[in-house]
């Protein structure tokens, strides 16, 4: 297994983050597999062969840093979260800093309500042409 440290601030000892190859891999499946997206679909449209991302996915090897931008961009995910699963919840952290425990608690409502939102969407948006229905169409 491959880990390669970084630091993100620049100072020893402080910030320190890992790009575990395996863990990366793995976060790259499971945002594939939720998208519900084949290996095949994903590889074409990074540009890879699906050997390739197959062995990206299993952490044989790690990916090149323009396929993780790719990668990034097809799931609207942070380069950050693929490398070292910086979660996009402590991104949400620096926001209510400051506030008081209302104020937080109606943030995160409001960031919840869209990410699930954003999920809906999506899934309506793949159903288009498939003879799906859509979630408000079910009886």
């Amino acid at each position: 297994m491959m880990v390669v440290r970084a630091n993100r601030t620049g100072e020893e000892g402080s910030g320190n983050m890992y790009y575990d190859i395996v863990e990366s891999g793995l976060r790259i499946r499971k945002l594939r597999t939720a998208a519900n997206m084949s290996m095949q679909r994903l590889a074409e449209e990074i540009g890879i062969s699906v050997g390739a991302m197959g062995k990206i996915e299993n952490g044989y090897y790690g990916a090149r840093i323009d396929t993780l931008i790719c990668i990034a961009e097809v799931f609207h995910v942070s380069l950050d979260y693929l490398v070292c699963g910086c979660e996009p919840e402590q991104e949400v952290e620096g926001l209510v800093t400051g506030l008081n425990e209302m104020e937080a608690y109606f943030v995160y409502s409001v960031v919840k309500s869209m990410v699930d939102n954003m999920i809906l969407l999506r899934k309506c948006t793949r159903s288009i042409g498939t003879g799906r229905t859509y979630p408000s169409e079910k009886t």
